[in-house]
C-alpha cells in the first residue's frame, strides 16, 4: 500500500483518481478536456511512478538489520 504525506502531516492512501482531478481541474483553466483515453493514460503513469517511490524493504533491512 502506498501512502501520501500531506502538508499538515497527515497520511493518505494514494489515489491516482486525485491526481486525474487535479489534472483536469488544470486543463479545464485553460480550456482543455481531456479524452478518456487521456485520462487512462495520466492514471496510469501516476500509479508507475508512485509505485517507483516505494521502498525497497529488503534494501532498507540490509542497511538496517535492526528495526
Amino acid at each position: 500500500m502506498i501512502y501520501v504525506i500531506k502538508k499538515d502531516g497527515t497520511r493518505e492512501e494514494f489515489n491516482s483518481q486525485k491526481i486525474v482531478a487535479a489534472v483536469n481541474k488544470s486543463a479545464a483553466r485553460i480550456l482543455y478536456t481531456f479524452s478518456d483515453k487521456e485520462k487512462e493514460f495520466i492514471c496510469q503513469f501516476a500509479e508507475e511512478h508512485a509505485e517507483a517511490f516505494k521502498p525497497d524493504l529488503h534494501q532498507c533491512r540490509s542497511k538496517n538489520p535492526h528495526p
